[in-house]
């Protein structure tokens, strides 16, 4: 029984691109489970024809599934969405062609509806990250599961019915044994970080890129964590 499936398509970017991105989107059945609908944006090292970005789609139902080729990155953002800072980083993905995951809070995309429904219709992945960014680990587990349970529902809500992955991402990414064991009862996919940009220190946007580069270049593949609540 087929328990994956790839698509590769290709998207147009800047001129000046030097590197390869790709989609990824989550979204069929996989051995009898659900899968998610996740887009990422991929980044892949080599050469490539000049101008040109390519897709590829996958297909997965847990997070240890989630597996990167050399020189792939994952495009994530956490916290929104932000009415002043989430358009302008779709106008960039839009640029140069490619898709990310945009972990939001329920509380923001209660404030902010509209914005989380165009998030949605651009082909990116509506992804869930709590209510109010509460610390988890600070409570009970069942005050955890509520407060997941809250943010998922507004999600719903805000952007409609469907359109949410079930991909969660905990704040701070401040987990245990027990909340995974937990979120993986209410049929979420914990999605963590391998790259953290610290977009949410007080450094310039240049500084930001350089240092997410540099831990990319050194791993060479990753999930990377932004923020569209950040100017940076």
């Amino acid at each position: 029984k087929k328990t994956d499936e790839t698509i590769i398509e290709g998207r147009q970017a800047l001129a000046r691109a030097q590197k390869r991105s790709m989609n990824m989107r989550f979204s069929k059945k996989v051995s009898g489970r659900s899968s998610e609908d996740v887009t990422g944006s991929v980044v892949r090292k080599g050469a490539v024809k000049k101008g040109r970005l390519a897709g590829r789609s996958l297909t997965i139902a847990s997070s240890s599934a989630l597996k990167l080729r050399p020189g792939e990155v994952v495009l994530t953002f956490d916290d929104g969405p932000h009415a002043r800072n989430t358009p302008k980083i779709l106008a960039s993905l839009a640029r140069h062609g490619v898709k990310g995951t945009f972990f939001m809070t329920g509380r923001m995309a209660a404030a902010n509806p509209s914005l989380a429904r165009r998030v949605a219709a651009s082909g990116h992945t509506i992804a869930s990250h709590t209510w109010n960014h509460a610390n988890l680990r600070n409570g009970s587990v069942a005050a955890a599961m509520r407060n997941i349970r809250r943010g998922k529902t507004a999600l719903d809500r805000a952007v409609g019915s469907g359109r949410v992955s079930r991909l969660f991402r905990f704040p701070y990414l401040a987990e245990s044994a027990a909340l995974r064991a937990a979120l993986r009862r209410d049929g979420l996919i914990n999605v963590g970080v391998t790259i953290d940009s610290k977009d949410y220190f007080k450094s310039s946007p240049f500084a930001v890129r350089k240092r997410t580069m540099a831990k990319l270049r050194k791993r060479g593949k990753g999930v990377v964590l932004f923020h569209d609540i950040h100017a940076r």
